[in-house]
């Protein structure tokens, strides 16, 4: 992966039960309340949490524009693909449906290993749930 990931846009966010550095999560614009991704069906708002942020009363960094890293089931060289939402809490994949894959979230490098990290370009990431 790359070292200087350049400018990006966060939001600041109450955190999520067990939410960790680099997991995906959605929130919703009117409560601002977030939830760890944890299902293929997952739709909404995507951002990434910049630190580990476990409480709903303790507050946090979500990036939702830019390159950063984050965390991911995949393994291997993925450049340049679509990402899913997956079963595993806080992470995404390379597979799944096209009516659930991830607008505005792209893979930009290799997989780290222990634990799966992947570079991610991020500009407004959400699932809108339809077929497009």
């Amino acid at each position: 992966g790359i070292t200087d990931y350049g400018t990006g846009q966060f939001i600041y966010l109450p955190g999520a039960a067990s939410t960790i550095l680099s997991d995906w999560v959605t929130y919703d614009q009117k409560t601002f309340a977030t939830t760890r991704v944890a299902s293929l069906t997952t739709k909404g708002k995507f951002a990434v949490a910049m630190s580990a942020n476990a409480a709903t009363t303790s507050w946090g960094w979500y990036q939702i524009q830019g390159q950063a890293v984050q965390t991911t089931t995949l393994t291997g060289n993925v450049t340049n693909n679509a990402l899913f939402p997956t079963a595993t809490a806080g992470a995404v994949d390379n597979s799944g449906t096209a009516t659930y894959v991830i607008i505005g979230a792209l893979t930009n490098g290799d997989v780290s290993l222990t634990p799966f990290k992947i570079d991610v370009i991020l500009d407004h990431p959400m699932v809108l749930g339809q077929a497009i």
